[in-house]
């Protein structure tokens, strides 16, 4: 398994595109609340325009991902995030992307603030954020989907996001602490 061991300087939080201040400090807390490291937050950078399919009106992942991989800094792990509607081939949209033990991850906030049939309050538009926040941050560390009810678990629907654990399993949660604790 490859994976992408933190260090000193850990996490770093970047914009990407138009995102509030106010989104960017609560990640940042949430990340250094939950795994105890530091957590920094870098000035901001546009999604690159070769990026965006005019045919779908979202922007590719994967050529945001490449496009971070000049913008992190060695030993860190970097997670930028966006307001824009992401995609992938294959995949009408993803709530975010990551470079597997790379230490490189993108999380999209469009869908996650989607109603889905309900009221979306605060609390649960805040929720989804700390899922996808965690399991995007997971991916960068190295670890893959799973299976049984834990954050990793794969989320094709805001539904499916809704219903998953906060939480990672005892497997996974195994294998982060080994990241961040090497």
């Amino acid at each position: 398994m490859t994976r992408f061991l933190l260090t000193e300087m850990d996490i770093a939080v970047v914009p990407l595109g138009g995102v509030g201040k106010n989104e960017i400090e609560g990640i940042a807390r949430f990340l250094e609340g939950k795994l105890g490291r530091k957590v920094g937050i870098r000035e901001g950078i546009l999604p690159s325009g070769r990026a965006f399919s005019q045919k779908r009106g979202q922007f590719d992942g994967e050529i945001l991902l490449a496009q971070l991989s000049g913008y992190k800094r060695e030993g860190e792990a970097l997670l930028a995030i966006t307001d824009e509607d992401l995609f992938v081939p294959g995949l009408n949209f993803i709530f975010g992307i990551s470079k597997i033990g790379g230490g490189i991850a993108i999380l999209s906030l469009r869908r996650l603030r989607e109603a889905a049939g309900r009221p979306l309050s605060r609390q649960r538009y805040e929720e989804r954020v700390r899922k996808e926040v965690l399991h995007e941050v997971g991916h960068a560390a190295g670890l893959t989907h799973c299976k049984d009810d834990c954050v990793m678990k794969f989320s094709n629907s805001i539904y499916e996001v809704d219903e998953k654990n906060e939480d990672m399993c005892d497997r996974h949660k195994s294998q982060f602490l080994q990241y961040l604790n090497p």
